[in-house]
C-alpha cells in the first residue's frame, strides 16, 4: 500500500507540474497522501463488492479499460513508429520535439476507449452495471474489449504516426545523445 500510495502521489504532483509549475515540499506530498488516502476510503466504502476478491477483479477490470488503449499506443510508437529511438532529453521538454501534447496518441487514445464500450462487461459497482450488445447477443457475456482497444488504438496511431516529420525527429535524437554523453562525462 506505501508503494500505491508514493506512486499515486507522484502522479499527482506531477499532473499538476504539467500545467502549473509547483515546488513540492514534505507537506505537499504528505497532504496529497492523506487526500488520495480518503478518496480510496470513500470508493471503497461506496464501491465494494461482497467480498475482496470481487472488488479486486472490478478494479482490474476497470484498469483493462483504460490502461491497453495506452499500453497498445507506447508498443506501436515503440517497435513500429520509432523503432526504439528516441530524443531522450526532449521527452522532459514541452517545448521539444515531441511537445507538450500529442494529438496522434490521444487520438488514438480516445477511438481506443470509445472502440471498447460496445465490448465492455462491466462489473457491477455502487449498483450500476453494463455489458455492451457484442457480448450480451454474440459472445455470451464474455468481455473482449481489451483486444478491440488494443487494435483499433493501436492502429489508429500507426496510420496518423505515417505523416511525422522523422528528419527534426533525427536531429533532435543526435543533440540529445551528445547532451547525455556530455552528462555522464560529468
Amino acid at each position: 500500500m506505501g508503494m500505491n500510495a508514493y506512486g499515486g502521489m507522484l502522479t499527482i504532483l506531477t499532473g499538476i507540474d504539467s500545467f502549473h509549475k509547483i515546488k513540492t515540499s514534505r507537506t505537499w506530498r504528505i497532504g496529497v497522501v492523506l487526500a488520495l488516502t480518503a478518496v480510496w476510503y470513500g470508493i471503497g466504502e461506496a464501491l465494494a463488492g461482497g467480498s475482496a476478491v470481487t472488488t479486486v477483479l472490478n478494479s482490474l477490470t476497470l484498469m483493462l479499460y483504460l490502461l491497453v488503449p495506452w499500453t497498445a499506443l507506447n508498443l506501436v510508437d515503440y517497435f513500429f513508429v520509432r523503432r526504439g529511438h528516441y530524443a531522450i532529453t526532449d521527452i522532459f521538454r514541452p517545448n521539444g520535439v515531441y511537445g507538450a501534447w500529442g494529438w496522434r496518441g490521444l487520438t488514438a487514445y480516445v477511438a481506443g476507449f470509445a472502440a471498447e464500450i460496445p465490448f465492455m462487461v462491466l462489473p457491477p459497482l455502487a449498483g450500476f452495471s453494463y455489458t455492451g450488445p457484442f457480448p450480451a447477443h454474440v459472445a455470451g457475456g464474455v468481455d473482449y474489449s481489451w483486444l478491440v482497444g488494443l487494435v483499433v488504438s493501436g492502429v489508429v496511431y500507426w496510420v496518423l504516426s505515417r505523416s511525422l516529420d522523422r528528419t527534426r525527429e533525427q536531429a533532435a535524437i543526435a543533440a540529445s545523445d551528445e547532451e547525455l554523453k556530455e552528462l555522464e562525462a560529468q
